[in-house]
């Protein structure tokens, strides 16, 4: 089975609920539905992805059946359609119900599993969530800007070129940090040590801010700050960010969380810097969720100051 090329897996809840609520048992009419959806959305989520990669998804992943002009809605399909949250078309999350539900139904299809795979320290199949959540380690898609050569890092050191662009750096991506199974970090190339390159960081998501006090969270950022700087205390939130992480397998939103609440409930022990936005490149921000530079109190904030 190739791997999908509908990035947005809210598009494909809506269009389940149209079908249904419209009783569309015509296949040629799914164009129609899938042409409602893009006039109400931004262009950017069509810039990779067209209307029948959208109507593939739907018979990929078992929630319609066609067999010549005549369509019909899976049982599976039917208990998405009675959860979606619709009636506003612009870009919208997912609800609670839709992610239980897709990470549930999508766990048996095999590319996801395949992607997902990746992230296991063993050469093993993924069969399960907890499988990841106990052996999934971090995968890194390193790019080289001198020559734009791309190499995946698996988490046991192995390296392989990558062919698959779209699975790894896009649309099962997207569908993984949507579904928080994933996350994503944006390392710049003068954050690393390896030269004229930059790196994203995918790795799998085993805690949440509420498995945090701020007791807890305050005594590792610590323990890493001793890490990086050995007796600093100072460091760039995004290299922090990057390695309470990926040590951590906490959200980057849960980071900034915490962060912030670490700076508010005690700003006697710790400060953050201010950057001004003029060296913030926002476009991989808006275009690929990237929050390197966190916004608290109205300011990007570039590094944390342990008093």
């Amino acid at each position: 089975m190739s791997s999908p090329r509908a990035d947005n897996l809210s598009i494909i809840c809506d269009l389940v609920f149209l079908i249904s609520d419209s009783k569309v048992s015509d296949s040629r009419r799914l164009f129609e539905l899938v042409s409602i959806i893009q006039e109400h959305r931004c262009a950017s989520l069509w810039r990779r992805t067209r209307q029948y990669h959208y109507i593939s998804a739907l018979r990929d992943l078992e929630l319609i059946k066609i067999h010549r002009r005549n369509m019909e809605m899976t049982s599976q399909a039917y208990s998405l359609a009675r959860i979606v949250t619709f009636g506003n078309l612009e870009r919208r999350p997912l609800n609670e119900a839709e992610k239980a539900f897709l990470r549930e139904h999508l766990i048996s299809y095999e590319p996801l599993r395949n992607f997902l795979s990746r992230f296991l320290m063993t050469s093993m199949r993924l069969e399960g969530y907890e499988q990841l959540r106990a052996d999934g380690g971090i995968l890194i898609l390193e790019k080289d800007n001198r020559n734009g050569a791309e190499i995946l890092i698996k988490p046991n050191g192995q390296t392989e070129p990558l062919e698959n662009v779209w699975e790894i750096k896009w649309t099962l991506k997207n569908w993984c940090k949507d579904l928080d199974i994933i996350d994503e970090i944006f390392l710049e190339r003068d954050m690393t040590n390896i030269g004229d390159r930059h790196r994203r960081v995918f790795f799998p998501l085993k805690t949440s801010v509420t498995d945090y006090t701020l007791e807890d969270f305050k005594s590792k950022v610590n323990y890493l700050l001793e890490k990086i700087g050995g007796k600093g205390k100072r460091a760039r939130i995004p290299l922090l960010m990057y390695d309470f992480c990926t040590t951590y397998f906490l959200p980057v939103k849960g980071f900034h969380y915490l962060l912030g609440r670490l700076y508010q409930e005690l700003p006697d022990k710790y400060s953050l810097e201010k950057i001004p936005s003029v060296y913030i490149d926002e476009r991989p921000h808006r275009v690929n969720g990237y929050t390197n530079y966190p916004k608290i109190g109205d300011c990007y904030r570039y590094s944390l100051v342990v008093r």
